[in-house]
């Protein structure tokens, strides 16, 4: 049987997780979700998103990419319920929005 690798993107509340797991159990897939239990900086981002948002999207980040690495190498199918690069547009709306906006800044000055 051949191997498929879905993921499935949309906005917060769409629904991705309720699709990935219901696609999972009806084709027998593996599924893979984003870690929330074991993040160490969700609890702090919610106290304080102007200083946590940076850690907690490179924790996130870091964490896609070796679920996804893991779970590519595997021979079963695989649904993921989200993207790497979704990480890169969360970072953005949080800029837009007045989060992270030093953290960028500080990046581009050490780049220089």
């Amino acid at each position: 049987m051949t191997k498929r690798i879905v993921i499935v993107a949309g906005n917060i509340g769409a629904g991705k997780t309720s699709l990935t797991e219901r696609l999972s159990e009806r084709m027998g897939w593996r599924c893979a979700f984003e870690s929330v239990a074991d993040n160490p900086y969700l609890a702090d981002f919610y106290k304080d998103m102007h200083e946590w948002s940076f850690h907690l999207q490179i924790f996130f980040l870091g964490h896609r990419a070796e679920q996804y690495l893991e779970l590519v190498r595997e021979s079963q199918s695989v649904i993921f319920d989200r993207t790497i690069s979704r990480t890169e547009g969360i970072g953005l709306l949080i800029v837009f929005t007045g989060f992270l906006i030093f953290t960028v800044h500080t990046a581009r000055k050490q780049s220089s």
